[in-house]
């Protein structure tokens, strides 16, 4: 199976969600079901999403192996088979391309940042707020454009020898 193990990224996100997470919990693109675990400890619902449908069988798995009996895992492209509203949205979002070809390394992951963007507002409850990592290999200029609706707070910085990576809480302006 292909999709993303955590990571440097993954665990210093893992941290700031087993902190936070509370009430009902989207995990975007959960890859290996990581943050979804970590939310599942205070969250009363967790739902689980990724376009990969090698991650969303190995995350079922691992959470079926776990006994894990709040979280929900299912496929989606970002918000695509997603219902209802959430007190809080979790995405660690790919910043490097899966095709080693592509010379631009940032380009997919800031594109799918900015449609997220766009789009998570529409599921955010009332008081509810987003867990994002974004690397200094995303353009911080777009993310902060294309979050304007958001109040953008920096949780932790970690500089690792090729990148910075920015644990982001963002909350309804």
């Amino acid at each position: 199976m292909k999709f993303y193990e955590p990571a440097e990224d993954s665990l210093i996100l893992l941290k700031w969600v087993e902190k936070l997470s509370k009430g009902r919990v989207l995990d975007m693109g959960t890859g290996s079901g990581i943050q979804a675990m970590g939310a599942s400890k205070k969250a009363d619902e967790v739902i689980a999403v990724d376009i990969n449908p090698d991650a969303v069988k190995a995350s079922k798995e691992w959470i079926k192996e776990k006994d894990i009996k709040n979280v929900k895992v299912m496929l989606s492209d970002l918000f695509s088979n997603v219902e209802g509203k959430f007190d809080v949205i979790i995405f660690n979002a790919p910043y490097l391309p899966e095709d080693e070809e592509v010379k631009d390394t940032d380009t997919m992951g800031r594109e799918t940042t900015l449609k997220f963007l766009r789009e998570a507002n529409n599921y955010l409850n009332k008081n509810g707020f987003i867990l994002l990592v974004v690397s200094s290999h995303t353009n911080m200029d777009d993310v902060a454009r294309a979050g304007k609706k958001f109040k953008i707070e920096i949780l932790e910085k970690a500089t690792l020898f090729f990148e910075e990576l920015y644990v982001l809480k963002l909350t309804n302006d």
